[in-house]
C-alpha cells in the first residue's frame, strides 16, 4: 500500500502565490507567461462539473 499522499509531493518553483482568487490567478498567469516557475495555492478544490 502506498502511503504517500499527493499533498506530500515536493515541488521546486521560483514563486509561490498564496491565494487562488482572481488576483492570485492573474499574477500566476502573468508570471508563468513571463517564464517564471510558479505555483498558486488556494483553499478550495475547483470542480468544473459544478455550476453556479
Amino acid at each position: 500500500m502506498d502511503t504517500t499522499s499527493p499533498s506530500a509531493e515536493k515541488l521546486q518553483v521560483r514563486c509561490c502565490i498564496a491565494g487562488g482568487g482572481p488576483a492570485g490567478m492573474m499574477l500566476g498567469f502573468l508570471l508563468a507567461r513571463a517564464g517564471v516557475d510558479v505555483v498558486v495555492l488556494g483553499s478550495r478544490i475547483h470542480n468544473p462539473r459544478r455550476s453556479g
